[in-house]
């Protein structure tokens, strides 16, 4: 009956369907321009709006005290209340991590770090115990939602976020500790990495870490794994590069030989059913295209590949067509339009724009990202904090879905189409490393990053001089004007230097 189900649900994904007669998505009437779809509201609100609610969480009792709710839970009630549901908190930590360093790049708001360390705090005390075959191992859910994380069961690849979300986290507060933690879990994982085939990938995709048994042997998630062993050689981590370019290898090898073959892009979500090996996702795919995109120099399999699995998820997951912008369900098993993953779909386009230069994937992309925002502020808003569905088909909020796994794929966005920031604010929207410190006055922009040679593009709405540690930078390594069609973009190239003033001339 289940093969049957999905069988119906693949069908039904080749047809595609308008859906362009509501006057209104979720709780937000439709803005139309030119017949293009507009945003719902000005993203800066959208960013705004829901990092507060995330900030500024309520909290619930539980063994441990009173706790944020995003400690207990991955799911809230509509209006925004507590609901007791298995919490998915190394995800979380990891695409908290990649929000914030985003979004406090953008507007220089601190508070937005308060939810990235609470939840490593909470992580790091319910580390496995010494004595289980995976040691000191991050618990990946928690099954039984009273924020304490003491489950047995737990997901290797989830393990590589929280590695990733720590080396983040060390580059921004300069406290090598963390990255000492993030080669200790990549190690123990790296040490068990094996050549993989059709129905066991490289590293399990569940297991039962006190015993070591294998839960489920699959899963297609295994970027996190190469991206943690990029961002570890990029730390100068002490690990031996020889066995981290062996190991990312074969990762990249049984990617390209079984899932990018086959489509079997399976076993992410934690609360689906084992052993769900037909249960295709969009997540994994497009996360492997983006790496691919980013990473594009350096393979020349990785660019045609990425596109290829656009595609893929377009076909599969993005059947429903709103006012010619594609929204993206979740995965087989839960096929219903959701505004994180159509926000994900919308930052790969823009890469892929980025990397290709076609019209058309940055439009797509921009009515994409569009229609994402009217998964935001449902009418349960209260005090300047967003309650945001999940989605279209699914309007529970979830801290995954509608906040951590969100925002981060607009400021993304950003990067490729600055169009979409407001104009006469001044906002930095990219950097080539980490920006560790950044100021925002009336008149002026100073920041620090994390690497002495780099690039950075701000928007601003005043004409600038350029200060690097000090002293004017030679005009010939900034550059004021146009960029991409947009007005008043500065892309400024620099090296041996982290510190940057930007004043009005």
């Amino acid at each position: 009956m289940r093969l049957l189900f999905l069988l119906l649900l693949a069908f039904t994904a080749q047809k595609p369907v308008n859906v362009d007669y509501p006057q209104r998505i979720l709780e937000h009437r439709v803005i139309l321009e030119d017949g293009r779809l507009q945003p719902a509201m000005c993203y800066d609100s959208l960013l705004h709006l829901s990092m507060n609610f995330v900030v500024y969480s309520p909290e619930q009792d539980t063994p441990n005290g009173p706790l944020p709710y995003y400690l207990i839970t991955s799911q809230l009630e509509n209006d925004g209340s507590f609901m007791p549901n298995q919490n998915n908190q190394a995800g979380n930590l990891f695409y908290a991590m990649e929000t914030f360093k985003r979004y406090y790049a953008y507007t220089g708001d601190l508070n937005a770090l308060k939810p990235v360390t609470l939840l490593l705090e909470q992580i790091n005390k319910y580390l496995t115990p010494s004595d289980w075959v995976w040691a000191g191992m991050p618990r990946t859910q928690d099954d039984t939602p009273d924020g304490i994380y003491d489950d047995e069961r737990g997901e290797p690849d989830k393990m590589c976020m929280v590695a990733l979300a720590l080396i983040d986290y060390a580059r921004f507060t300069g406290e090598s500790r963390y990255l000492a933690e993030a080669e200790d879990i990549a190690q123990k994982l790296l040490a068990m990495v094996k050549p993989g085939d059709a129905t066991n990938s490289p590293l399990p995709y569940r297991v039962n870490m006190r015993t070591g048994e294998v839960i489920d042997p699959y899963c297609a998630n295994w970027i996190m794994a190469v991206k943690m062993i990029d961002e570890l050689r990029k730390a100068g981590s002490g690990l031996d590069a020889g066995m981290l370019q062996e190991k990312k290898k074969l990762i990249l090898d049984w990617i390209f030989e079984y899932p990018v073959k086959n489509g079997y892009w399976s076993g992410y979500f934690e609360d689906v059913h084992t052993g769900w090996h037909d249960n295709v996702n969009q997540y994994s795919p497009l996360e492997t295209a983006r790496y691919m995109l980013e990473n594009s120099a350096d393979d020349k399999r990785f660019k045609p590949t990425a596109l290829e699995l656009i595609d893929f998820v377009h076909n599969r997951f993005g059947y429903v067509s709103r006012y010619g912008a594609t929204s993206i369900c979740e995965q087989d098993v839960c096929c219903v339009e959701m505004g994180s993953h159509t926000a994900r779909y919308a930052s790969v386009l823009a890469k892929a724009f980025d990397r290709t230069g076609k019209a058309d994937l940055r439009e797509e992309a921009r009515a994409s990202l569009a229609l994402a925002s009217y998964s935001a502020c449902n009418s349960f808003i209260d005090d300047s904090l967003a309650v945001n569905p999940t989605g279209i088909g699914y309007t529970n909020p979830w801290y995954s879905d509608s906040y951590f796994d969100y925002l981060t794929h607009f400021i993304y966005a950003f990067e490729q189409m600055p169009e979409l920031i407001p104009q006469g604010t001044n906002h930095l929207f990219y950097s080539s490393s980490m920006v560790k410190e950044i100021s925002y006055g009336a008149n002026e922009v100073s920041y620090i990053v994390s690497e002495q040679k780099g690039v950075e593009r701000l928007k601003l709405n005043f004409k600038p001089k350029v200060y690097v540690d000090g002293k004017p930078l030679k005009r010939r390594f900034c550059r004021f004007g146009k960029y991409r069609g947009v007005d008043n973009v500065l892309t400024i190239k620099h090296k041996n230097c982290t510190k940057i003033e930007i004043k009005a001339v």
